[in-house]
């Protein structure tokens, strides 16, 4: 082959590598973090970017309210469970952060999974059947009142006035010694990456779509989740009951810089009064600066971590900040103002 045609082949091969790199979708591996690989916030000891997250379930029916502890939680799941309350998940990226929280209460199977998409110790007191039965044949690691009782009381105050069921609290110090005595590991399985993709920085970027000042989620009759943006702080606060949800220690309504509104099938596991969510893939929308755009989203595997995608097919990039992750029967419509 001639010198010039040679030159035209590899121009040519270049131009078709290029060309099938940008219409492929390419996810490139979460980078390293330097920071809380949570929130992409900085952290006050470094050494803790390495730490294995802890996962609380945590009491949200009216009388157990308001909650405390949860302002400092780095991200906050909520799902309907049987009775159409919700329960509500706090996600901490060490057990060392944890303050005083609660009210502490049983595991379901589902959350079970959404602690593994941070490769968490799940924290609880109680749980079902099914919840228990996962724990046990997964070997899922876990902080329970059957393994750990020690790491947790019963606020005196609370057992009086809110019942016996709703008093449990634990706190950090109680996780970590818990931890040690259990033999569970400390450091998380994500090789120090963040664990979502954030922007380079703190400036808030907002969705790309419409308008979302005023959003309701609905889970039930019994529970509906509101989010208002605040244009100065750039967050969103959280509301519930129709009435801000706050942290009682605090005093503060629970704000997030992202929110994501995740769709899926929920049904009845076998039958019985317990919710089955189907966790493989679905739709939800995405707020952030006062706007909201639809997202696509992906599991898979009870360890396997989020895969949240715009809707052009590449990964969403989230402000740097805390997260509210709601996951609702796809029949449940979300309306924004």
């Amino acid at each position: 082959m001639k010198p010039g045609k040679t030159r035209f082949s590899l121009f040519l091969l270049a131009l078709i590598l290029t060309i099938s790199t940008f219409s492929c979708p390419v996810f490139a591996e979460k980078e390293i973090a330097t920071y809380n690989p949570l929130t992409g916030l900085a952290l006050s000891d470094p050494n803790l970017v390495s730490a294995r997250p802890v996962a609380i379930m945590i009491n949200n029916i009216k009388k157990a309210t308001p909650q405390v502890g949860l302002s400092a939680a780095d991200i906050l799941y909520e799902l309907e469970v049987e009775g159409s309350i919700t329960r509500q998940m706090a996600v901490y990226a060490s057990a060392s952060m944890v303050p005083e929280v609660g009210s502490i209460r049983s595991l379901r199977h589902d959350f079970i999974e959404l602690a593994g998409a941070f490769d968490a110790i799940v924290v609880h007191f109680g749980g079902s059947t099914v919840a228990y039965d996962t724990v046990k044949n997964l070997g899922i690691e876990h902080i329970d009142s059957s393994n750990a009782g020690y790491a947790y009381w019963r606020d005196p105050i609370w057992r009086k006035l809110r019942g016996y069921e709703h008093s449990v609290k634990t706190n950090g110090p109680n996780l970590v010694k818990a931890i040690n005595k259990l033999g569970l590991r400390t450091t998380n399985d994500n090789n120090n990456r963040a664990w979502f993709y954030f922007q380079p920085n703190t400036s808030i970027v907002p969705a790309s779509g419409g308008i979302a000042n005023s959003v309701s989620a609905p889970f039930s009759n019994y529970n509906i989740a509101t989010f208002n943006y605040d244009a100065k702080t750039q967050t969103y606060g959280k509301g519930q009951f129709g009435k801000a949800q706050i942290d009682q220690t605090t005093g503060q309504q629970l704000k997030f810089t992202n929110v994501l509104l995740l769709k899926t099938t929920v049904t009845s596991y076998a039958g019985s009064i317990l919710r089955e969510y189907d966790l493989t893939s679905g739709s939800g929308y995405y707020l952030s600066g006062g706007k909201y755009e639809n997202i696509t989203w992906r599991k898979g595997g009870i360890n396997d971590p989020w895969i949240l995608l715009k809707a052009d097919g590449t990964e969403l990039t989230l402000n740097r900040g805390k997260t509210y992750i709601g996951v609702s029967n796809i029949s449940k419509a979300v309306t924004f103002k």
